[in-house]
């Protein structure tokens, strides 16, 4: 198995790609708390706009599985509703 890992700056967390079964683990960058996404609050990331940035190379992936942190994963259509949010900013 190969993931790629991916580094977004503002949270100083990871995130892991698996090509093969279109999976994005993405840790504590976006949270699923809610039952949608969104970002942790400022006082766990010390650049917010920062973070906002990193998060667009999750534009070129493709992903159908995402497992955040915090909250439920989204097996199935993840990457629609993923870049949907952050297209969003």
């Amino acid at each position: 198995m190969v993931l790629k890992l991916l580094i977004l700056r503002a949270t100083l967390k990871e995130a892991f790609y698996h090509r093969e079964t279109r999976s994005l683990f993405i840790g504590d960058s976006i949270s699923m708390e809610t039952g949608k996404p969104s970002l942790p609050p400022d006082r766990y990331n010390y650049d917010t706009e920062l973070l906002k940035r990193s998060l667009k190379r999750l534009l070129d992936l493709d992903f159908e599985n995402f497992f955040p942190g915090h909250g439920d994963p989204i097996i199935g259509g993840a990457g629609r509703i993923v870049k949907e949010f952050v297209y969003s900013f």
